[in-house]
């Protein structure tokens, strides 16, 4: 008894207006709060709450996910994802744009799997585009597992089974 309360005042310490709260006999934790801007936090404690909805730690999204655990400070998903797409027909559906980019120096690699959970290989049926390099000797790479397929050089050159077409 005494372990769990809901706190529906003005305030619940200085930020919120409706607190869910839990207290372990000794410390009283904050697990949900919803603004009066309508913002909800949670697992976030008593703070200012500046997007329509924070949460601090994983996430499980789906009618059978929300008993799996998501990695830490991650997300898994049940069922397709849409980005700026109302109607996802694949496990990821982006409308627009997709950048992806890495520090200075290093490569970014799109990697495709044939991946299947009883034998889960990353090897298996794997393909990668890297864009690598730096300006003025930037390529694009095509690899199957570790072997170079095709390179584009930013010459307009193109490689077959090197990594310097020229």
């Amino acid at each position: 008894a005494g372990y769990g309360q809901i706190t529906a005042v003005n305030t619940v310490g200085t930020h919120g207006i409706i607190g869910f709260n839990s207290n372990n006999g000794t410390v009283t934790r904050t697990n949900m709060l919803i603004d009066s801007s309508g913002r909800v936090g949670i697992g976030m404690g008593d703070v200012t709450l500046a997007s329509t909805l924070g949460v601090t730690g994983n996430t499980s999204i789906g009618a059978t996910y929300g008993v799996i655990a998501a990695p830490t400070s991650g997300m898994i998903v049940e069922g397709n994802v849409g980005i700026g797409n109302t109607t996802p027909d694949a496990k990821l559906d982006v409308s627009g744009d997709i950048m992806a980019s890495t520090s200075a120096g290093l490569n970014t690699t799109l990697r495709l799997y044939n991946y299947s959970p009883s034998t889960p290989t990353l090897t298996d049926g794997r393909f990668s585009i890297i864009a690598s390099g730096a300006a003025g000797i930037d390529s694009l790479r095509i690899l199957n597992n570790s072997t170079n397929l095709v390179t584009i050089a930013s010459t307009g050159y193109v490689g077959i089974g090197t990594t310097s077409p020229g």
